[in-house]
């Protein structure tokens, strides 16, 4: 396999339609999860890209601003007073998955397992022939019953809206499974880590700094900052060029893998990346035509978590627990799975 690590050849590597997610049989029972609808490509990929689009803009999402503040608020509130606290597990995880929940309706009672399998997901190095069947009977299992549910008792979501256009025949069984795979894969479990991320960094820093962060100007661009430095996805997904391709001096020859690094990307001094001009250039949320459509119900949460979050605690003196850090550490995904805080009566050491 090709591994790219310069921004402008990953990005390039994105764009170019010559290098495809659909692989059939490449890798087979190996996958961990059902279809997804990154493994998707062509006039199909974009097909159903269109049916989830509306729900996951960005002037749809905005408006959900005020009520995931009350979210955050009330999260924060329960947990404000105590001496310690873990803020990923009681205050990540919960706005990442409350606030998304909204806009797929993914149901509320499946989000704890939901979010336990997308952390095995993420954080799994190495996969074995069961180990794989296991983790998608798991994940089918959970799509299913979010299906089966919305079906009963639908209501003004996504996955509501995906059922009633399958059972009206506009969209395929199989296809509905991936779309709702897709939901929830890909957004409550990463915008979680990527939120503890970015309050790892801000805690870690002075106490004056934290206080300037309550700035919603100044939090999005912490956000954009982490997203680029830290970013929760480490690589793309292996793409197969379908005919000879040069890129970046070297020659993929037809049939070969190509991989790219984002973290590597991300930080590529050729690329100019700093700036508010270039705030949102970074690769974490991909790039070109799988470009991450909830991207902006993924900033809303963070920008939100970050700055109440700042709000309510740079008035206090938390002192971060250095070894009780958990990391999702998978090839795909590296994230922060706990962020143990406590609280200090004569200040931060």
């Amino acid at each position: 396999m090709w591994l790219l690590t310069r921004h402008d050849h990953v990005a390039a590597m994105l764009r170019d339609p010559r290098f495809v997610r659909t692989q059939p049989g490449r890798y087979g029972a190996w996958s961990g999860t059902l279809d997804l609808l990154s493994g998707e490509d062509g006039n199909h990929h974009a097909f159903l890209r269109r049916l989830i689009a509306p729900a996951l803009a960005a002037r749809q999402v905005h408006r959900l601003a005020p009520r995931a503040r009350s979210c955050a608020e009330n999260l924060l509130s329960a947990i404000q007073n105590r001496e310690s606290v873990d803020l990923y597990r009681e205050y990540c995880l919960p706005l990442a998955m409350t606030v998304t929940s909204w806009v797929t309706g993914f149901p509320t009672h499946l989000l704890p397992d939901n979010a336990r399998w997308t952390e095995d997901y993420l954080g799994t190095r190495e996969w074995t022939v069961d180990d794989a069947a296991t983790s998608r009977a798991r994940q089918a299992a959970l799509v299913d019953a979010a299906i089966t549910l919305r079906r009963e008792r639908p209501g003004p979501d996504l996955v509501s809206e995906l059922v009633a256009r399958c059972d009206q025949g506009e969209l395929g069984q199989d296809d509905l499974r991936m779309l709702v795979a897709s939901l929830h894969v890909t957004g409550h479990v990463k915008t979680a880590a990527q939120l503890g991320a970015t309050l790892l960094v801000l805690l870690l820093g002075p106490a004056e700094t934290r206080l300037r962060n309550r700035a919603p100007q100044v939090a999005a661009a912490t956000v954009e900052e982490v997203l680029r430095l830290a970013p929760v996805p480490q690589n793309t997904h292996p793409r197969l060029a379908t005919e000879d391709v040069s890129l970046g001096g070297a020659r993929v020859r037809r049939g070969e893998l190509v991989c790219g690094s984002i973290v590597t990307a991300n930080q590529d001094g050729r690329h100019a990346t700093r700036g508010q001009e270039h705030a949102t250039e970074h690769l974490t949320f991909g790039h070109g035509r799988h470009f991450c459509p909830g991207a902006p119900l993924a900033r809303l949460v963070l920008r939100v978590g970050v700055t109440t979050a700042m709000r309510s605690l740079a008035g206090l003196a938390h002192r971060v627990d250095r070894d009780g850090l958990a990391w999702l550490e998978g090839f795909f995904a590296r994230g922060l799975a706990g962020l143990p805080v406590t609280r200090v009566t004569h200040g931060p050491r």
